[in-house]
């Protein structure tokens, strides 16, 4: 799981997991309140009530698609780097 706390107003966690369906990949994201300061390190952290997660969406990705995804954050993780933003 990874916490995302760097933009407030779209902070929350990234969980990645497999064997949920056969062949796939699950993904879910989970959006926190932008009130919640400093974010756990987990959805599941007693410090976070039911109420403060916003939003939720879980997909299933075939493996084509999850090499697309990798692929994808690959090339936006060096269109970054290309500019020297550095990594906070």
């Amino acid at each position: 799981m990874i916490a995302i706390s760097d933009i407030r107003y779209r902070q929350g966690f990234v969980d990645i997991a497999h064997g949920i369906h056969e062949g796939h990949i699950n993904l879910e994201a989970w959006n926190v309140s932008p009130d919640i300061s400093p974010l756990p390190a987990s959805v599941a952290s007693p410090d976070l009530r039911d109420e403060q997660v916003i939003g939720n969406v879980e997909l299933e990705l075939s493996l084509a698609q999850a090499r697309t995804l990798v692929a994808l954050l690959q090339q936006a993780i060096a269109s970054i780097e290309a500019t020297g933003a550095s990594d906070t």
